[in-house]
């Protein structure tokens, strides 16, 4: 049998193979494209970072660290915290000199004596007194029947620390008793309870007589 030379079919075949190549190369670059792809994307995207709470509607604020080293938090905007009331007004109606020549005038113009509370702003005892003591309806009446009362930060750098001075305090909260002349009646030192704090003074005065 004789074979004729067929140069169609040997131009296709040519064709076949060198498209061949092609063909795998497009579709192994697609694989590679397609995986690129994914390692794109961020990792995390399926978990969304953790993120503070508000009450519905709130947005969050950033407060100022009140002392150094302190961390900055974020609280919900509207949230309900301790308004900084000023320094001689209680929460329910104990009103509190800040000037001590003011109270001993007053002591004098009324015939009382002069209750004072020397603190400190980093005592945590002191804070307690104002907000669970101080605050007493009872409390509030004894001090208001028989004392000016007077409070005074024993590190103002002023005449709060020259009175705590002056009067030897080492601790606080100190209570301090004193007469309208400024001779000390009585005193003690610590957190009382609202139910105790009313016998300490009593008892103060007893014990300085």
């Amino acid at each position: 049998m004789v074979r004729t030379f067929d140069a169609q079919g040997l131009r296709a075949g040519l064709k076949r193979q060198a498209a061949f190549p092609m063909v795998v190369l497009s579709a192994l670059f697609a694989v590679l494209a397609a995986g690129d792809a994914s390692l794109a994307e961020p990792t995390h995207a399926s978990r969304p970072p953790r993120t503070q709470t508000a009450q519905p509607g709130a947005s969050l604020k950033a407060v100022a660290p009140s002392k150094p080293g302190s961390s900055v938090i974020a609280t919900p905007a509207g949230a309900r915290t301790p308004a900084a009331a000023p320094a001689n007004v209680s929460a329910k109606g104990l009103v509190w000199q800040t000037d001590i020549n003011r109270a001993m005038k007053m002591a004098r113009d009324s015939n009382k004596m002069v209750l004072v509370d020397v603190y400190t702003d980093w005592c945590g005892w002191c804070k307690r007194l104002d907000r669970d003591t101080y605050t007493n309806a009872e409390v509030v009446k004894f001090v208001n029947a028989q004392f000016v009362p007077l409070k005074l930060d024993a590190e103002d750098g002023g005449p709060g620390q020259a009175f705590a001075e002056q009067y030897q305090i080492s601790g606080f909260p100190c209570i301090i008793m004193l007469d309208a002349q400024g001779k000390q009646k009585g005193v003690f030192y610590g957190y009382r309870k609202a139910e105790q704090f009313n016998d300490a003074v009593r008892q103060a005065l007893q014990e300085g007589a």
